[in-house]
């Protein structure tokens, strides 16, 4: 199975889920932006501004350098009349405006010196309403105007006097605060969509991770199936899914104990056990190998419906003595490859399908298709839903586990390596589906091929196949 680090499976996990990702993210940033475009009011900026200017000065001042110095006094002194609360309560008063606090209102007024001259530039910030914005600044400036000329420095008069009554500089409006609102809002989505993940990840036992399924598994991937969604667009043919199934058969031929019959068996349903089978006898069958696909889950069979075949008689009427086997098997469109179906002419629910697989018959069945077949391959039924697999599985040579990324869980999984332990079964590995690809994957499985030698594989006849007069299966019972 493909490696990685738990920081590349939480970047997975995140990556399949970007559909909610933005879809979270939209949402926040719509409804910040409606929010707050109703919420937050246009702002005119309106300035003006006076001169300080000299009127009475006292004899004592001698040289300009000193009447400099007073301006400068004169004119910190006017910054500071014009933004004191009192002042602005003062303009309020005048302009008959109640519904604003002064104290809070000083932040929105400013006044500095215009390059160090006797220019004083006033800017007041208003909402929504221009009118009272330009009636205020003109009082404010008025009140200004008349503290400096009552104002004593050091002896020496000054008078100001307005140069602007109050001009509207800008408008500022509410679309591009709301945008930013909105930007704001949609980045704290998206960091709590990522807070979220992370918890899940670290929470969730589904099989995301390779790392930590190999952990707590402890048990040799021997082939990692990728989804054909998953699959780069250049790679649509699923040329990397029939590597992996190579890979896979590889792992089977070439194991150290010679393989005749494998169970291919699942935790839980619809983790593509039927899939893992139908690939592995498809690829067996390529190298001119007979092979035998017994469908043995008689609950929910798949085979028939994906492989196309009709079939007449299924395994449970070969068990119970209702056909033979000749009739029972089915030819597949690949030569070397024929499926005994789990679609029966019998009705099942009065009979107990574990005590089927768990019969002398069964027994006589695969004795054999082993003797006939070069590989039968076992499609069983989850372990977790019956106890149909653990009737197979001490009966073939080794089985095979198929885990599904985003739907096995690494408990469940567990508990039934424990149940597979408990029948006496030998398991060869474990197969994953669905399956992220971050490339050379097919070195990394490599090495859990077993011994190096190829097996002779020899072609038999139709005829030959059927040939089992020796048999109790070769006729109906």
């Amino acid at each position: 199975m493909n490696g990685g680090s738990s920081f590349g499976e939480y970047v997975r996990v995140c990556a399949r889920r970007a559909p909610l990702f933005f879809a979270m993210i939209s949402i926040s940033f719509v409804v910040a932006f409606i929010w707050s475009i109703t919420t937050t009011n246009t702002q005119y900026v309106i300035e003006g501004s006076i001169r300080i200017e000299p009127s009475i000065v006292a004899q004592e001042i001698s040289d300009q350098s000193d009447l400099y110095s007073l301006t400068i006094a004169a004119s910190n002194t006017a910054i500071a009349y014009i933004e004191n609360s009192d002042t602005i309560g003062e303009a309020f008063t005048a302009c008959h405006l109640t519904d604003y606090d002064p104290g809070e209102f000083k932040t929105r007024v400013n006044a500095e010196r215009v390059n160090d001259s006797d220019i004083i530039r006033v800017t007041v910030v208003f909402d929504d309403n221009w009118n009272n914005a330009t009636v205020f600044t003109k009082s404010l400036l008025d009140i200004a105007c008349e503290k400096v000329a009552t104002s004593d420095f050091y002896g020496a008069k000054f008078t100001a006097e307005i140069v602007e009554d109050g001009i509207q500089n800008s408008v500022k409006g509410n679309f591009w605060p709301s945008v930013i609102t909105a930007l704001i809002a949609a980045a704290a989505a998206a960091g709590a969509f990522l807070l979220l993940q992370l918890v899940s990840f670290a929470t969730d036992k589904t099989l995301r991770s390779s790392h930590r399924f190999d952990k707590l598994s402890r048990v040799p991937v021997i082939a990692a199936i990728p989804s054909t969604s998953r699959l780069s667009s250049g790679d649509r043919t699923g040329v990397k899914i029939n590597n992996a199934y190579h890979v896979l058969r590889s792992a089977v031929k070439y194991s150290k104990d010679k393989v005749r019959s494998v169970a291919v068996c699942s935790a839980i349903p619809k983790e593509g056990r039927t899939s893992v089978a139908i690939g592995l006898a498809t690829a067996l069958a390529e190298t001119d190998a007979m092979v035998l696909l017994l469908e043995a889950d008689m609950r929910r069979p798949n085979v028939s419906m994906e492989m196309h075949i009709e079939s007449t008689f299924g395994l449970a009427d070969l068990l119970l003595g209702k056909t033979n086997l000749a009739a029972t098997i089915c030819k597949t469109s690949n030569r070397n490859l024929y499926v005994i179906t789990a679609i029966n002419n019998t009705n099942l629910s009065n009979i107990s399908i574990s005590d089927l697989l768990d019969s002398a018959v069964f027994d006589e069945l695969l004795e054999a298709v082993q003797g006939q077949f070069d590989y039968v391959i076992i499609d069983t039924p989850s372990i977790e839903t019956a106890p149909d697999a653990t009737s197979v599985i001490g009966k073939v040579d080794c089985a095979i586990a198929v885990a599904k990324y985003d739907r096995t869980k690494i408990d469940s999984f567990q508990s039934s390596l424990d149940i597979f332990t408990a029948s006496g079964g030998e398991l060869l590995g474990i197969v994953t589906l669905n399956t992220p690809q971050r490339g050379g994957f097919l070195g990394l499985l490599s090495n859990h091929y077993r011994g190096s030698k190829k097996k002779s594989a020899k072609t038999r006849n139709l005829g030959d196949v059927f040939n089992m007069a020796d048999s109790p299966l070769s006729k109906k019972r």
